[in-house]
């Protein structure tokens, strides 16, 4: 009856498009105008079961999006939960800045090793040895063969001071290669430490216990009714400290970014 008697009031608006969590109005109460069932209809916050998946239930707004735990802590002023909230946001951001801090370092140092490059390296050839040697010069062959068998062996002796410094640059290029790899994918992977915090405490249901919210919510649209002058807007004293909680995680953030041909992992404890 009362639904009706809203109705009538409400300038030809529909009685189905009236908020069902609206108490009735009594007999003699003002009516309230069709502008604030409508805002209230947008503002107003609701606990909606979800099947078939992980998560199964969440919070959605009047026009049937669902809210995050962040919109959500400070819209109905949870201030146990924006604290939480905040101190896993800063404490991913540390982590955050560490990457990049460690990333930049691992880049720096890539530079020693290719600093210390030798780029006169010039491969010995055996033909240049052997000119060396004039056989005019020698009066017997047994001598020209002596001092062609000294050339060799000066050949070889260079080819292997040849092949030892070019083997240590290349160790010199793998070694800057990796460090400087290792500090770019260390940087990249630094934005995941806060989206992952971001996509871990998404969901309502992953930061509150439904009671809780259940409550939270309840709260905000009494208050919302009480702003806008809708019957119901009374505060009463909710109380769910006893009945509802936060879920906090272990207080540990890890980011292992793996690397090659070498792995670099970050472990931060808070």
């Amino acid at each position: 009856m009362s639904k009706l008697l809203l109705g009538l009031a409400l300038s030809g608006a529909h009685a189905e498009d009236i908020p069902a969590d609206l108490p009735p109005a009594e007999w003699g109460e003002a009516l309230v105008p069709a502008e604030a069932i409508v805002e209230y209809q947008a503002r107003s916050l609701r606990v909606q079961n979800v099947i078939g998946q992980e998560i199964d239930w969440v919070v959605q707004d009047g026009s049937g999006n669902p809210v995050d735990s962040f919109w959500l802590a400070e819209d109905v002023q949870d201030g146990e939960a924006q604290d939480l909230l905040h101190k896993e946001m800063k404490q991913a951001k540390i982590v955050q800045w560490s990457a990049i801090g460690l990333g930049a370092t691992l880049v720096g140092l890539a530079a020693i090793p290719i600093l210390r490059i030798d780029h006169d390296l010039t491969q010995p050839k055996l033909r240049d040895y052997e000119d060396r040697v004039d056989r005019e010069s020698f009066d017997s062959d047994e001598a020209y063969l002596q001092a062609l068998d000294d050339q060799q062996a000066h050949y070889y002796q260079d080819l292997g001071v040849y092949n030892t410094a070019a083997s240590d640059n290349a160790d010199r290029r793998w070694t800057g290669l990796a460090l400087a790899s290792g500090g770019v994918m260390t940087m990249a992977v630094s934005p995941y430490a806060v989206q992952g915090m971001v996509t871990r405490r998404k969901e309502p249901a992953r930061l509150w216990s439904r009671s809780r919210v259940e409550a939270l919510v309840e709260k905000h649209n009494r208050e919302l009714r009480q702003e806008l002058g809708l019957p119901g807007g009374e505060d009463p004293d909710f109380g769910f400290e006893e009945a509802a909680m936060l879920y906090e995680p272990p207080p540990r953030i890890t980011v292992s970014p793996m690397l090659a041909p070498t792995y670099v992992g970050l472990t931060f404890r808070f």
